[in-house]
């Protein structure tokens, strides 16, 4: 729903009336959602991230519950000037109908220019969109036009400005408005909080302490105070202190999710990781929605995979109806690289609850499991649940993308780029492209643009290859020496291997494989088989691609597209990876694949009393015999002498000779012949045995037991129609 201009975001009840400025300015940094579409995208986008940027959650923000601000006592007590007006717009909020309440706001403020309390509505309902400018704007002329009296009123426009200048970056005008807030209402935490957290960002960590306990103080069985006090010495790595002091808050409330996602990352801190994965669950199983239990998930899943999604498929049994935790854990194993089980718990999330979100996911997954035509039909069934989110067009370019079908990403990304022009790692990936598909012009042109949205290491990275083989030496170094200083902390998406092989620090490369390589997810493996391809050891690139696939890697058109890897495609070891990954996808697909029942029905005739169908053998039309007592099938040697005359047969498919037992008990031998191929009704049987029969009369003689290779089979003597029944695999 359309509530302002230009804004195409539904206004949250929850955060106009229930969340303090950090709870805002938490839910803006983390892209905390509200939807379960949000949420799925969110939640793939924290644990798995991207090659382009990490979606870094901050630990420390999720720290407050939904206390009520003065905002909701303003609303129940309806202080404000009782015009006709303000009285609708009250009304329109309490009934969640955001844009009557927005509509009456400008009426009022078009009948009284001066009305305060009508200017900090309007600033409460911008912040639902992190219109920090309108907030401003909208939040000073309630603090000019508010009466001096009503220090309520007025700290809740004093925070709302706060929250603004803290968006903005002004962090000293955001510490002043603030601390007038409290200066109006000395006992309100949620202020006490807010300005804990700027102390906090600041790294002034005395005064954050001093808040916080002031917390304690006014509201003693409120763990919020403890919290922060618990955040504070975590940032100062007094990490048995935190865990006494977020120990304390869980024994005030253990029913607060953020309580236990803050400790453990603590534990996480500490390396212990089984109490890091207790209380994530403990955090999930309270609220599946804590930001800060997934921003944990994202460092457990390099770190403790196997206890983490170990202890979460226990909660999905106890919870079998909720999408949200095969859909975490689904999206654990993909940030592992492991494909085979990040599909099998995304579908499982699919099955209980189609969303868009996890379509997106799907299509991804699949993309990295070199299914394109899945990744294809999870981004079309995406688009179609949401056409107004452009993510499933990404989706679709991004399978496009990896499937290496570069003409059809060029398109897709064309038409995703028309939808969101600023979507800098878009521009990259067309670049990289467009460098494939020879548009080195429009390339260089698409970095450029990526590069001045948002300078990324992979966007330096793609344009100093982009130079390098353009034979463009000096420029390609700048470009890799600027990406080797931005990637300060290299992580399995990291290019910063081949970045110092192409600088030829291969002292350093070597180190960071064995340093992000322990215990390695698979692209890591494989960007160290990469850089080992292309400028060092041939045998150590198999070697790192054969661990790679033991970790999960499915994409063979990626290897076997992949120039980096050009240097090795003659080595055995490399082909055999080749066949491992070939095995590995037909297993997979045979493991995902799914059974429907087929019924075809077909028609016989009935002459001089026997039952006739028509067919066809290897190619030759002709008509068998259809005899339900036969246990074989018999062709006669007339007609297989005519079928080896004209080529239908073949030396190869005679096979020796057999002896059998016809319907009337008779023991007859005969030659054995490969029937390559039989089809009748539009049903094929393949490398079907028949004896050839001298004293035959008919051409072929097929009977019901053979006919069961196809299915259930069942003779409807009155219509003339043989119906058989059988299982057609499908593909998820």
């Amino acid at each position: 729903m359309k509530i302002l201009p230009g804004l195409n975001v539904t206004f949250s009840w929850k955060r106009a009336l229930g969340v303090t400025n950090v709870k805002r300015s938490i839910a803006r940094k983390t892209g905390i959602p509200t939807t379960r579409q949000g949420l799925e995208r969110k939640i793939g986008n924290a644990i798995i991230g991207t090659i382009f940027k990490k979606i870094e959650m901050r630990r420390f923000g999720v720290l407050v519950f939904a206390l009520l601000c003065a905002v909701q006592t303003l609303l129940a007590a309806n202080k404000q000037a009782e015009t006709f007006n303000m009285q609708k717009a009250y009304e329109a909020f309490q009934n969640q109908d955001y844009q009557t309440a927005v509509d009456c706001l400008n009426k009022e403020l078009a009948d009284d220019a001066k009305n305060g309390y009508a200017y900090m509505w309007m600033a409460i309902a911008y912040t639902t969109v992190d219109d920090y400018g309108s907030i401003l704007t909208y939040s000073d002329k309630a603090i000019q036009y508010l009466p001096k009296k009503d220090k309520e009123s007025r700290g809740v426009a004093f925070n709302l400005r706060s929250s603004a200048y803290s968006g903005l970056g002004q962090q000293d005008l955001a510490l002043a408005d603030i601390s007038e807030a409290i200066n109006l209402d000395p006992k309100d935490v949620d202020y006490l909080n807010s300005r804990a957290q700027i102390y906090f960002e600041q790294f002034q960590y005395e005064l954050a302490d001093a808040d916080a306990k002031k917390i304690t103080e006014l509201e003693p069985g409120n763990p919020l105070g403890w919290l922060c006090l618990g955040r504070n010495a975590d940032a100062r790595k007094d990490y048995d202190k935190a865990i006494e002091h977020y120990n304390y808050a869980v024994k005030l409330d253990n029913s607060n999710a953020q309580s236990y996602s803050l400790r453990a990352y603590t534990y996480i801190n500490q390396k212990r990781w089984s109490e890091a994965t207790d209380d994530v669950v403990s955090a999930f199983s309270i609220d599946i929605t804590d930001g800060g239990a997934l921003d944990c998930v994202n460092t457990l899943a390099d770190s403790a995979s196997v206890v983490l999604c170990s202890k979460m498929k226990i909660q999905a049994k106890k919870d079998p109806n909720n999408s949200l935790w095969p859909f975490i854990i689904g999206a654990t194993y993909e940030k592992r690289g492991n494909m085979t089980e990040a599909l099998e718990f995304f579908n499982k999330s699919f099955d209980i609850e189609p969303s868009a979100g996890a379509a997106q996911r799907l299509s991804a997954a699949y993309s990295d499991a070199d299914n394109l035509k899945m990744a294809l039909d999870f981004a079309d069934r995406a688009i179609q649940m949401d056409s107004t989110d452009t993510d499933g067009l990404y989706s679709k370019a991004m399978a496009y993308f990896k499937a290496r079908r570069w003409e059809d990403a060029d398109r897709a990304l064309s038409i995703y780029l028309d939808a969101e022009p600023e979507r800098a790692d878009a521009y990259c990936y067309r670049g990289f492209t467009r460098d494939h598909l020879g548009k080195t012009n429009e390339a260089a042109d698409d970095y450029d643009t990526a590069i001045t949205l948002q300078p990324m290491v992979i966007s330096y990275y793609f344009r100093g290859r982009h130079y390098w083989n353009l034979g463009d030496k000096d420029k390609a170094i700048a470009d890799f020496k600027q990406a080797v200083e931005m990637d300060t902390v290299p992580d399995s998406a990291s290019p910063s291997i081949m970045l110092l092989g192409y600088l030829g620090r291969t002292d350093e490369a070597e180190a960071l494989i064995a340093e992000i390589g322990k215990d390695a997810e698979s692209m890591v493996l494989y960007n160290a088989a990469c850089y080992y391809a292309m400028f060092g050891d041939k045998q150590k690139a198999v070697d790192f691609l054969n661990q790679s696939v033991d970790k999960g890697f499915l994409r063979l058109t990626l290897l076997e597209n992949d120039s980096d890897m050009d240097s090795i495609r003659s080595i055995d070891g490399y082909k055999k990876v080749v066949e491992r990954l070939k095995s590995k996808q037909l297993k997979m697909e045979e493991e995902n694949a799914e059974y429907t029942d087929q019924t075809v029905e077909v028609p016989m005739t009935k002459e001089s009393g026997v039952f006739k169908v028509k067919c066809s053998i290897n190619g030759l039309p002709l008509h068998f015999v259809f005899d339900t007592g036969a246990a074989n099938v018999t062709i006669s040697a007339v007609e297989a002498a005519f079928m080896y005359k004209n080529n239908y047969l073949s030396d190869k498919d005679f096979m020796g000779s057999s002896s059998f037992l016809t319907a009337s008990g008779d023991i007859i031998e005969g030659s054995v012949v490969n029937l390559r191929n039989v089809n009748f009704g539009g049903l094929d049987m393949n490398n079907v045995k028949a004896t050839v029969v001298k004293t035959q009369n008919a051409p072929i003689l097929l009977g019901q037991s053979v006919l069961s290779r196809l299915g259930k089979v069942e003779i409807d003597y009155s219509s003339y129609t043989i119906r058989i029944t059988r299982k057609v695999k499908t593909t998820r």
